[in-house]
């Protein structure tokens, strides 16, 4: 919608609405042009550009004049992506700051097992069965 509305504007100053009844006609053709130039209509966009170079502008100049009519959506969307940005880095220092930990914890583990004393368990025998008692024998 951005391109149109811009579009609009600049046949509105190529084709100034000078108050009287005809104006209601140039304002429908100024909508109607700017529509089909929009969806690409060949006779349309010739008729534009014609137009609008009649006036000193250039399709160039629509492009920039959609920029400055979005301007204010632009505006929200960057400090959104700045919001977010800036959750996403707080994020990444708080799962650094948990790995870090976590890592420090091991590593003591891993100290603590290391020196700890070897002791060697003392050797049990276990006596196991024998088939000599289990049941069913002939």
């Amino acid at each position: 919608m951005g391109r149109l509305k811009a579009m609009k504007q600049i046949l509105n100053q190529a084709m100034p609405i000078d108050g009287s009844i005809n104006d209601m006609i140039k304002d429908g053709e100024i909508n109607r042009l700017a529509s089909e130039w929009l969806n690409g209509d060949v006779e349309a966009t010739s008729s534009v550009v014609a137009t609008i170079s009649g006036a000193g502008f250039s399709l160039k100049d629509v492009d920039v004049q959609s920029l400055t009519v979005k301007a204010d959506k632009l505006d929200r969307i960057d400090l959104q992506v700045q919001r977010h940005e800036a959750r996403r880095d707080a994020i990444l220092q708080q799962i650094e700051r948990r790995h870090e930990g976590f890592a420090q914890r091991a590593r003591r583990a891993s100290e603590e097992a290391v020196d700890a004393e070897f002791v060697e368990a003392p050797s049990t025998v276990v006596a196991l069965p024998t088939n000599g008692g289990a049941k069913g024998e002939a």
